[in-house]
């Protein structure tokens, strides 16, 4: 290859590009050495290339870009029926009032005296940042961000400089003057130091009743700018060819953005998505769009948008499930939001409290869905629903958390919430409760209590008064145990043989939290447990099962098909009730004996 240094050539010889076409798409294969790095593409058949659009600015509050974005809002809001999304009428407590080009100033939500008592509001979703991870270039940024917070309520209700406040903040806020509106909510500034606690059970208000929600999808902390200059716009878009075939580049998706933004691990975010009715996407270098009936991509390429391969519901399905009534599609909105959340990592700033305060706004939208008015239908326990509380408590880790990150003894053990945030779980949207299963005592819900207080109540419950079928895990004293990797098949993960001793009960312990019980000539059962202690942390013992402990684990039945796995709770934990149980794992789908004989049990779970 002349021209070439002898390294890059014979790098190259290993270098091929081969295109793969047919009708059902296209996919490019890249071979570099050994390895094989494949993408699915957009051919285009046309004459000349589809090139992106040109913008007429690269200035991100440019006229023409914001009368564009402008006519989305005003679209919706005029031709749509995403208003009847609308929580209530009433503005959030307090406001932020732009006031001019740099000032602004606190302003109460009772005092903006309008016919609907609503105001055109903008809310703001975005990343504070990891403290950690934001003091590690700068000590003094942390602080930078916390000096943006509302200490002074007096003060700040006179007008004050918008360069008070962390650099995405002050974005935020131009960005809504240059869209036309006059107020918007941030966290950090209309939720005055004291007032959090009240404050935080409102979010399913302050988001559903805005105007729309400003998410900043590209900025990692709030020192990060949103208008940035769009400087991408500027690179010269040429066409290439495969064959006799157009390359085109792709637009990435909505889901794509949503699923890949810095906000799309953060907890607090998913209520603040999943309760807005109209979400104006921020990326550094284009917007989307998204209400009930639309999304919109920015400067999008003609023809070049592909179905999103990502398994992403849209941002609204939540509340679409609760607002039109069918119980079976609300079921599987509430279990899709409890599995994103488990997934999303929270501040390690009162962890426990926020735990629930950033969930609390899709509990209280969805209680206010199957509630009639006047008449409470459900209470809250934890996380989880008393009239589905048999299913509710099947949940189940994926992989086992760690146990130094749980968030026991503070929340329940039976409630997914204790599991450290960032743990990845299923929850099932529909399962029959076991005939033998009841709660003795239940949760007593005030005629005159709102949904959000309901919710609020049920966060402090910490303890289940139950009745249903109970057995010992290890029941046959002539168990043995076996080494798993005797027991498994070579080649077969969750593939046993039994055959070399099919008359002999044997149970056998996995290296990644699951347990396997064999009752002599029946099928076996295998135990997904909670937690784990990974290699070189410490074995907490009211969390971790132990080596030997197997024998004296419990299952309760919940649900036909599944059962919880207990443990007699003599840890020496204060506060602990005697003959009070952990749970410590879960058992689904196993076989339809296993729980005959076993007698109706009443126990304290913790």
């Amino acid at each position: 290859m002349p021209g070439l240094s002898p390294s890059f050539a014979a790098w190259a010889k290993h270098l091929a590009l081969i295109t793969h076409l047919g009708a059902s798409g296209t996919s490019i294969d890249l071979i570099v050495g050994t390895e094989i790095l494949r993408s699915t593409v957009l051919l285009s058949t046309s004459d000349l290339p589809r090139l992106y659009p040109k913008i007429p600015s690269t200035e991100p509050l440019h006229p023409q870009r914001i009368s564009r974005l402008r006519t989305w809002v005003s679209t919706c809001h005029e031709s749509h029926q995403c208003g009847n999304f609308t929580y209530s009428r009433r503005n959030p407590t307090w406001l932020i009032d732009i006031v001019g080009d740099s000032k602004i100033r606190l302003v109460h939500g009772d005092e903006l005296g309008t016919k609907s008592g609503l105001v055109k509001y903008v809310a703001l979703s975005y990343c504070w940042g990891d403290e950690t991870a934001v003091n590690s270039t700068d000590p003094h940024a942390w602080n930078r961000i916390l000096g943006g917070h509302t200490t002074d309520v007096g003060a700040r209700r006179l007008p004050f400089p918008v360069i008070d406040l962390p650099e995405t903040l002050q974005g935020a806020i131009s960005i809504t003057a240059a869209m036309g509106l006059q107020y918007i909510w941030i966290d950090s500034v209309c939720v005055p130091r004291g007032t959090w606690s009240e404050e935080a059970n409102r979010m399913h208000e302050v988001y559903g009743n805005s105007h729309f929600t400003l998410m900043s999808a590209s900025t990692e902390k709030a020192l990060d700018r949103m208008l940035v200059p769009r400087d991408a716009w500027q690179d010269v878009s040429r066409g290439v060819r495969l064959h006799d075939r157009w390359l085109l580049n792709q637009d990435t998706p909505l889901e794509g953005i949503r699923l890949l933004s810095p906000v799309a691990a953060r907890a607090w975010v998913l209520q603040e998505e999943r309760l807005s009715p109209r979400i104006l996407y921020w990326c550094a270098q284009r917007a989307y769009w998204s209400c009930t009936e639309s999304t919109r991509i920015e400067a999008a390429q003609p023809g070049g948008q592909m179905d999103s391969p990502l398994p992403l519901a849209s941002p609204h399905t939540f509340m679409q499930a609760c607002r039109n009534g069918d119980s079976v599609a609300l079921a599987r909105a509430w279990s899709d939001v409890v599995t994103a959340y488990a997934m999303r990592r929270l501040s390690n700033v009162n962890t426990e409290s926020n735990r629930f305060a950033a969930f609390s706004g899709l509990a209280t939208k969805y209680l206010s869905a199957i509630n009639r008015p006047g008449v409470p239908s459900d209470a809250y326990l934890a996380g989880l629903w008393q009239s589905k509380l048999a299913m509710n408590l099947a949940w189940a880790v994926l992989k086992p958390a760690r146990s130094r990150n749980s968030l026991q003894p503070g929340i329940p053990s039976w409630s997914w919430l204790s599991l450290p945030p960032g743990t990845d779980i299923s929850m099932p949207s529909f399962r029959d409760p076991s005939l033998h299963f009841r709660l003795l005592t239940s949760c007593i819900i005030g005629e005159k209590m709102s949904d959000r207080e309901v919710v609020t109540h049920g966060a402090s419950i910490s303890e289940l008064h139950l009745a249903g079928r109970l057995r010992l895990l290890i029941s046959d004293q002539t168990t043995v145990q076996v080494p798993w990797d005797g027991i498994e098949r070579e080649g077969g993960e969750n593939v046993f043989d039994f055959s070399l001793n099919p008359d002999q009960s044997m149970f056998a312990v996995g290296d990644v939290g699951r347990i396997l019980v064999y009752e002599a000539r029946k099928e076996e059962v295998i135990v997904k447990l909670d937690y784990h202690a990974w290699d070189g942390e410490p074995n907490y013992d009211s969390i971790v099962v132990h080596d030997g402990e197997e024998r004296l684990l419990l299952c309760l039945e919940t649900c036909l098909g599944a059962a919880i796995v207990l443990r007699r709770n003599d840890t020496g934990v204060e506060r602990t009730p005697s003959g009070s149980y952990q749970r410590v794992g879960i058992i689904t789908g196993y076989r339809q004996d296993f729980f005959d004989s076993a007698p109706v049990t009443e126990l304290r779970l913790i």
